[in-house]
């Protein structure tokens, strides 16, 4: 049996790495690609499922999981310092109101 090389997939078409709050997002609409990975690990969703959801064609939410399992240390590591920043934010937030 002959292996041949994988094909390359250029996933630049459905993904902005540069978004908003420098996380990947579903190009054009700003979903967070780890928002489509969470979406089908904790519920489950086919990619059907996660497509209809979040008003996306199949193939925007295969290339969102693709590109997240082939980038998912960099992601995740990402929405942990998003976190924090949120995190921190509410806690000066309920800070801010016990002074006032």
């Amino acid at each position: 049996m002959d292996a041949s090389p994988a094909a390359v997939v250029d996933l630049t078409k459905y993904v902005d790495e540069t978004a908003a709050d420098h996380r990947p997002a579903v190009r054009g609409r700003r979903i967070p690609i780890a928002t489509l990975a969470h979406a089908a690990a904790t519920h489950g969703w086919t990619v059907a499922e996660i497509a209809h959801q979040f008003q996306l064609t199949e193939a925007q939410v295969a290339a969102g999981l693709l590109y997240y399992e082939e980038h998912r240390e960099a992601i995740e590591a990402a929405e942990a310092v998003y976190q924090q920043a949120l995190d921190d934010a509410h806690d000066q937030a309920n800070h801010a109101s016990l002074i006032s």
